[in-house]
C-alpha cells in the first residue's frame, strides 16, 4: 500500500498538470494592439496571474504584459489596479482588526461577470471573492466582511455596540448598490435587503439593473443532470462455518441479475469540473443458493431470492476533465431496504429419505448499508461504470450468518440537456 499511494498521487498530479485546453480568444497588449489566437482556458477558481496564448507559437503573458484577454464564449478579464479591504469571509471565529478600513492594493485581471455601462468585476483569492463596480474605467470595491469585533475603544462611544465584543458584519455593499440603482435604473424592481454577497446574486442584480438578458455569469457554479441506470450485478455470498448452523461446510452458488434505476449527478462547473457528487436509486436482487453437505444424515439447501430498493450517494473525481472520454474514480455508501423476500430451506434427511421445506428462512435484515468504490468513463451522454459494494451481513439468524458483496457494471444514460 505504501508503494501504491505515491504512484496514485503522481497519476493525479499528472492528470491535473499535463492537460491543455486551448480555446479561441484574443489578448490586448499594453499598447492597445489586439492579437487573435487561442488561450489555454483553465476555468480559473482564482484570478490568473499569467496565461498561455498560442498564435504562431505559444507565449506566456503575465498581468504586466496585457490590458485584457477574452476566451470566446467563456470569460473576459481586464486589468485594473484595485483597492480591497482585506476582511475574511464568513468565519465567525475570526477577529476583525481594530482598523477595519485598512486596504491593500494590487494590479490584477478582474473577471467581468456582468458587462454593461456599469460592469461587475470579480477578484477571487484563495480566501474569498471581492466584487467591483466598474464605471468610466475605474473599479470601486463593494465592501463586505464578517468576524468578531471589539467596540470597547472610546472612539466607538456613539456606536450602539459600545463597550461590547461580538459578531460583526459589514454589509456596506448593500448601501452602495442601493445608491447605484437610484442613479442607473430607479424604476427597476430590485431590492438589496436579502441580497447575498455571492457571484450568482450580485451578477443577477447587475443584469437586471443594466437590462441585460444574459451575461457570462449565467454559467452556474454547479450543473445537475438526471440519468437512467441499466446494468447487471453479481452477488458473491459467503456463509459462516458455525457447526451449529445450517451453513456448516456449505458452499454458495451465486448468480448474475439485472439492475435498473435512476441517477442524479451534480458536477462543479468551475475548476475544470473535476469534483462531483451522485445520488442513485436502484432495484437490486440478492439471489444465492447455499448447499451444506450431509452432516449426520441431514443436509441443508438454502435459497435466497430477495429484492431491495437501494439508495446510494458518492463523491467522484474526474481524472481528465478536458478530454471527450472522461475517466473518474469515486467512493460512497449504499443503503438497501428490503421490499420483497422469497427465502426457503430444504432440509434433507437421508436416513428416513425425507425432505422438509421451511418457508421464510433464513430471516434477513430489513435494512443493510455498505460502503463502495467505483470507477468509470463518461462519453457525452453515456456513463459506463463499475462499482464494488463491500461485504455486509444480510441474515440475522443465530449461527447461520451470510455476508454478501456485489459487483455492478452498466451504463447511465443522461436524459438532461
Amino acid at each position: 500500500m505504501r508503494k501504491i499511494l505515491p504512484v496514485l498521487a503522481c497519476l493525479v498530479f499528472y492528470s491535473v498538470s499535463a492537460q491543455k485546453n486551448f480555446k479561441n480568444g484574443w489578448v490586448v497588449l499594453n499598447n492597445g494592439d489586439t492579437l487573435k489566437g487561442q488561450i489555454n482556458y483553465r476555468q480559473w477558481n482564482a484570478n490568473p496571474t499569467q496565461i498561455e496564448f498560442k498564435a504562431n507559437k505559444t507565449v506566456t503573458y503575465t498581468v504586466n504584459d496585457l490590458k485584457a484577454f477574452t476566451v470566446s464564449g467563456e470569460d473576459n478579464y481586464q486589468k485594473f489596479t484595485i483597492q480591497y479591504h482585506y476582511l475574511l469571509p464568513v468565519i465567525e471565529s475570526v477577529t476583525i482588526p481594530e482598523d477595519d478600513n485598512q486596504t491593500k492594493e494590487a494590479t490584477v485581471w478582474l473577471r467581468i461577470i456582468a458587462p454593461g455601462n456599469y460592469s461587475l468585476g470579480e477578484y477571487t483569492t484563495p480566501d474569498r471573492s471581492f466584487f467591483y463596480v466598474i464605471r468610466d474605467g475605474k473599479p470601486e470595491e463593494l465592501v463586505y466582511g464578517t468576524g468578531i469585533k471589539s467596540f470597547v475603544d472610546d472612539k466607538h462611544k456613539n456606536d450602539p455596540n459600545y463597550d461590547k465584543t461580538g459578531f460583526w458584519k459589514n454589509e456596506l455593499y448593500k448601501d452602495q448598490l442601493t445608491r447605484l440603482l437610484s442613479t442607473v435604473n430607479p424604476s427597476a424592481a430590485l431590492s438589496t435587503k436579502n441580497l447575498s454577497y455571492s457571484r450568482e446574486d450580485i451578477s443577477a442584480f447587475f443584469d437586471k439593473m443594466n437590462n441585460n438578458k444574459s451575461s457570462i455569469a449565467d454559467r452556474k457554479s454547479f450543473k445537475g443532470s438526471w440519468g437512467i441506470l441499466l446494468g447487471v450485478s453479481y452477488c458473491s455470498s459467503t456463509p459462516n462455518d458455525d457447526p451449529n448452523g445450517q451453513f456448516h461446510n456449505g458452499t454458495a452458488t451465486n448468480n448474475f441479475f439485472p439492475t435498473a434505476g435512476v441517477d442524479f449527478t451534480l458536477l462543479s462547473q468551475r475548476n475544470l469540473s473535476r469534483f462531483g457528487i451522485t445520488v442513485g436509486l436502484t432495484v437490486d436482487n440478492v439471489n444465492s443458493v447455499i448447499i451444506a453437505p450431509d452432516n449426520g444424515g441431514v443436509s441443508y439447501e438454502t435459497h435466497l431470492n430477495d429484492y431491495y430498493a437501494s439508495l446510494s450517494a458518492s463523491a467522484f473525481y474526474v481524472m481528465n476533465p478536458l478530454d471527450k472520454a472522461k475517466w473518474y474514480i469515486g467512493a460512497g455508501v449504499s443503503g438497501s431496504l428490503l421490499v420483497s423476500k422469497n427465502n426457503y430451506v430444504l432440509v434433507k434427511n437421508t436416513i428416513i429419505a425425507n425432505t422438509q421445506k421451511r418457508d421464510g428462512q433464513p430471516d434477513v435484515n430489513g435494512f443493510v448499508a455498505a460502503p463502495f468504490i467505483s470507477s468509470g468513463i463518461k462519453i457525452n451522454r453515456l456513463n459506463f461504470f463499475a462499482r464494488y459494494i463491500l461485504s455486509t451481513q444480510i441474515t440475522n439468524t443465530v449461527y447461520s450468518i451470510l455476508k454478501t458483496s456485489r459487483l455492478q457494471a452498466g451504463c447511465i444514460i443522461s436524459i438532461s440537456k
